[in-house]
Order: C-alpha cells, then sequence, then structure tokens
C-alpha cells in the first residue's frame, strides 16, 4: 500500500457535542435534508461494494472469502479495527495480494472487532484515496488518508443519491456525507445507540452502512445478512445464494 504516516484527528471532535446537541440539529434540519434526498423506496439491491464485519468473539473471513470478496469488488479494500482508544483505519489496497499480506502481519483474532470493506467505484473514479472505511469527520482532507487513527470510522455499501454528483472527480458521495451530514448527526457512542438517529441515517442514505467506535461499538444501518459467523451488506461475492451450508439470514 505504502503508507507509511498515520494521522490522528481531532481527539475532542467526537465529544464537541452531546447527544442533546445532536438532537437539537436533527429536529432542526432533518425535514429539509429528507425532502432533498426524496422519499422513495429503496433502490433493488445492487452488488455495489461490500462490507464485511467480524464482531467481537467471531471469526475472521478467511482468505478464500476474502479473495471472493475483492474479485467481485475490484476498485479497492481496507478494513479498520477497534482498538480501545481509537479506530485504526488502513486502505488503498489496489490488490488482493497486498490486501492479505497485511491481515497475514495484523493477526486479528476472534477477540478483534474488523469491518472489512471492497469498493466498486461509482463516484471520483477508481483509486487508493476513495476506498474505504472513512473516519467520521466534518473535514474531507482525512477522507484521503490511506491509515489513521479517528475516534470512529465508517464503511457504506450502495449510492447515497443526497451527494451523488457525477461531476464530482475528487471525492466519493459516501465522503461527502460523512462531511456534509453524518458529522453533523453522531458525535458519541449514544448516538450510535440511538435508533432514532440510525433510521434518520438510513431515511438519507438509502442503502448500508456501518460505524465502529474505538470500544468496539457497532452501528449497522439498513439491513445486513449473517453469513456463518460474519456479517455482511450483500452477499453477491458467493457464487451462488442457494448453497445450503450458509445461513442467509437477514438482519435488520
Amino acid at each position: 500500500m505504502g503508507a507509511t504516516l498515520t494521522r490522528q484527528t481531532d481527539r475532542n471532535w467526537w465529544h464537541k457535542a452531546s447527544s442533546d446537541g445532536s438532537k437539537r440539529w436533527r429536529d432542526k434540519n432533518i425535514g429539509k435534508i429528507r425532502e432533498k434526498a426524496g422519499n422513495g423506496l429503496f433502490r433493488r439491491e445492487r452488488a455495489m461494494c461490500v462490507i464485511c464485519v467480524s464482531e467481537k468473539g467471531k471469526r475472521q473471513p478467511t482468505e478464500a472469502e476474502i479473495r471472493m470478496m475483492f474479485d467481485r469488488n475490484p476498485h479497492g479494500a481496507g478494513y479498520m479495527v477497534a482498538e480501545g482508544d481509537r479506530v485504526r483505519i488502513q486502505k488503498g489496497f489496489m490488490r488482493v495480494g497486498d490486501l492479505l499480506d497485511a491481515l497475514r502481519a495484523e493477526q486479528f483474532g476472534d477477540d478483534d472487532v474488523v469491518v472489512y470493506h471492497f469498493r466498486i467505484s461509482t463516484q471520483a473514479g477508481v483509486g487508493a484515496k476513495m476506498t474505504q472505511p472513512f473516519p467520521l469527520t466534518d473535514e474531507l482532507k482525512y477522507m484521503k488518508e490511506l491509515a489513521l487513527l479517528c475516534p470512529c470510522g465508517v464503511a457504506h455499501n450502495g449510492i447515497i443519491p443526497l451527494t451523488s454528483d457525477p461531476r464530482e472527480r475528487e471525492y466519493s458521495d459516501t465522503a461527502m456525507f460523512i462531511a456534509f451530514y453524518l458529522s453533523d448527526m453522531v458525535h458519541n457512542v449514544n448516538d450510535l445507540r440511538d435508533k432514532g438517529v440510525l433510521l434518520d441515517i438510513e431515511d438519507l442514505i438509502k442503502s448500508k452502512m456501518v460505524l465502529l467506535d474505538a470500544s468496539g461499538e457497532l452501528a449497522y444501518v439498513g439491513a445486513f445478512y449473517r453469513y456463518g459467523d460474519l456479517m455482511c451488506s450483500n452477499l453477491y461475492f458467493l457464487r451462488s445464494f442457494a448453497q445450503e451450508r450458509f445461513r442467509l439470514d437477514r438482519v435488520s
């Protein structure tokens, strides 16, 4: 990957607003934002990116599963892991071999909470800087960092109509949504546990998302599938949905 510098986003940002402050912002703004986003039904689920989550106490994906996910989503990959005091993001892997080398060096186990993301580009072209996960921040410059520490990380699957712009060449719709909207909606772990907040996010993005904080707290937005011990935003990387040996439970 070539990333040697790890930057750390503002330590105070994650707690700069209380849950009450976040609620006041949503009460004031959510109506007009929802109107802008549109209230249409979810698009038919598409094979745009895949998020794979290894929760605490669960196994990590195998090398074969990593290869399948990368093969179906070949525009770059990354992962984030909760480390107690920060979330560490490593991304920009444009070849599956480089990703596997990094994961072998990490030696993640059952106690590690890790979120993996595999990209299909829908905006801002194909390149390492717009691979995911992204930090939860209101500063777009941090979206391009390939290795950083942050209080909370985000991975997204789908297209966000609210911030989609085919003329945009620098930032993806996900990066723009995080900086311009999500950073005003979520400020602390209480917001991650607030079903109202998560439903508001789902209503705006009309797709799927996972947020991870430093303690290992996970917040799912949209319907995810349980694939054995793993949670996945879709299962298009499988050769067939009808394979009896997999549990394909849909989890809201």
